[in-house]
């Protein structure tokens, strides 16, 4: 009885053994089926980020409201349509302002946004429709422009804290309408070639209320992280 024993007993720890020989040879190979890369590298805070934010001020410059910054993160077609003709050296079309394509060489310029003062229709522009972004929108749904002073760009040097570096595209807009203005929505357009092209490359809802006479500054910072 006892040597039947055994020899079952012995039956069963083989058995358990060779199951757990075969799991580990498959957790062996699955793991080295993955690149040497990902087991090896370490984790990473890369990242690209835009980011929209507002400040409002008294004709004197005193600062009344520091608005929330928020990610811009509702860019459009036309973001990606201008990086085309660049990156393949060809030609493109891409929607202006008003809908209509425009061929976009490869030598153009692209991505200018530094519209001088009292310029309306390019650089940071701003609007009082809080419709929800669409992929294929080309221009903002209610641009605000009457009795509103567009100030010119300031897009200062490229600085670097610690780990990101980060371009600052601001613009000052002053409210002589006699009343409170309104924004519910506020985009980015850019230029290709003359300044006659124009294509809008993002569109973020941003609610703000300035009293007449009063200014907002509106910021896009472009940063990247690693």
């Amino acid at each position: 009885m006892w040597a039947l024993y055994q020899r079952v007993d012995f039956g069963v720890f083989t058995q358990r053994l060779a199951l757990s020989l075969i799991r580990s040879s498959k957790k062996l190979m699955k793991r080295s089926s993955r690149p040497r890369s990902l087991l090896n590298s370490p984790k990473s805070n890369h990242s690209l980020s835009v980011t929209l934010r507002g400040e409002i001020r008294t004709p004197s410059g005193i600062l009344l409201e520091a608005l929330p910054e928020i990610p811009a993160k509702s860019f459009v077609q036309q973001f990606v349509d201008l990086l085309y003709p660049k990156m393949a050296q060809l030609t493109g079309a891409v929607k202006l302002t008003d809908g209509t394509p425009y061929n976009v060489v490869a030598a153009a310029n692209v991505f200018r946004c530094n519209a001088a003062a009292g310029d309306t229709t390019w650089g940071i522009i701003v609007g009082d429709d809080n419709t929800p972004v669409a992929i294929d929108q080309y221009n903002l749904v209610s641009q605000v422009t009457t009795n509103v002073v567009h100030g010119a760009h300031n897009i200062a040097v490229p600085v670097t804290e610690g780990t990101t570096r980060r371009l600052d595209i601001i613009r000052i807009f002053t409210n002589n309408t006699g009343g409170a203005l309104t924004i519910e929505e506020v985009g980015l357009v850019v230029i290709t070639g003359t300044s006659a092209y124009k294509h809008l490359i993002d569109r973020s809802l941003y609610s703000a209320s300035v009293d007449n006479g009063n200014s907002i500054s509106l910021r896009y910072r472009i940063s990247v992280t690693v």
